[in-house]
């Protein structure tokens, strides 16, 4: 018997509630399937190639933001874009273009930056879409700590 507490305006009633019909135990694959024609998206982050998460940089210095990511999906990225979502913008583009990439191939995905003016933390995040402007995959983020560097 499995029994539920629900509250209403403050005040708790409990109820039975009557056995599932069915057991669905949580390995049993769900209803849901895609059928076997369609691909399905999917991009996996594999490294930061340039500016690792923290990265100390001066401000307003210009640097290029490098990921390597793969196309775990079983389709072909073609016209696909990185799109900024939020945090700092970093002076990048909105979007820009994917390298086309067949399934299972890894390609390297860079964006121009700057860093801001005053000292901080910042952080961005961005990600993959495809033509449709649907998003997929692992997001990407840039992570910077702007500080004056002392002169020695």
């Amino acid at each position: 018997m499995i029994m539920t507490i629900v509250l209403l305006t403050g005040c708790s009633i409990l109820s039975e509630s009557p056995k599932p019909a069915k057991n669905i135990s949580p390995s049993s694959p769900a209803d849901i399937s895609r059928p076997e024609s369609q691909d399905f998206e999917d991009g996996k982050f594999v490294a930061d190639v340039t500016i690792p998460d923290g990265s100390m940089v001066k401000p307003g210095e210009k640097f290029k933001k490098t990921w390597r990511v793969r196309n775990s999906g079983s389709g072909a990225w073609t016209h696909y874009r990185l799109v900024f979502t939020q945090g700092e913008l970093l002076n990048a583009p909105q979007s820009a273009p994917l390298p086309p990439a067949s399934p299972g191939e890894e390609v390297d995905i860079t964006i121009p930056m700057k860093a801001p003016s005053a000292p901080g933390l910042y952080t961005g995040y961005w990600n993959l879409t495809d033509d449709k402007g649907v998003s997929f995959g692992d997001s990407l983020w840039v992570i910077i700590k702007v500080q004056e560097f002392l002169k020695q």
